[in-house]
């Protein structure tokens, strides 16, 4: 009888320790699906336009961020000359775009594991009339969708998670 037990002791903590290892397994798999962020981007035909009112390409700034705080009280002409002070150890990466007028265009990137937000700033022509600077959070193990929409002077924000 003494054998039975310990037969049956010794084969239920193998088990057990089968669904331990898998539950690790999970975990693990978990913790390595990367952050990846998808922008997509939609410009208007008179985007950003001159004096004589003709559409002009646009420079989209894209931040990954660990927070917000400083890049929601930066000025325009501080963040768009990427001075180290601005941000500080807030910014993660930078990454610019060129957009044409009436251009869609799609950016996909795997985004660093500290990255909680995304910062975006359009480097419009007329600044102190645009709604140049955006900020949207990222869902950590996701694949985050963004949409913008860049119209004359302003730029709109629609997210997403799947």
């Amino acid at each position: 009888m003494k054998y039975l037990v310990l037969i049956l002791f010794t084969s239920l903590l193998s088990l057990t320790g089968c669904s331990v290892r898998d539950v690790i397994d999970v975990v693990d798999f978990v913790n390595d699906t990367p952050t990846r962020l998808e922008l997509q981007a939609k410009a208007s035909e008179d985007i950003n336009p001159a004096a004589d009112g003709s559409a002009a390409p646009l420079v989209i700034l894209i931040y990954e961020l660990s927070a917000k705080s400083k890049f929601e009280s930066s000025d325009f002409f501080s963040l768009y000359a990427e001075k180290p002070a601005t941000l500080g150890d807030e910014m993660i990466a930078r990454v610019e775009q060129n957009i044409m007028p009436g251009q869609e265009l799609t950016i996909n990137r795997e985004l660093k594991p500290e990255t909680k937000f995304i910062g975006l700033v359009a480097a419009f022509r007329d600044i102190d009339n645009a709604s140049w600077r955006l900020i949207a959070p990222i869902e950590a193990t996701e694949k985050n969708r963004i949409k913008i929409n860049l119209d004359k002077n302003s730029m709109a924000l629609d997210s997403e998670k799947e």
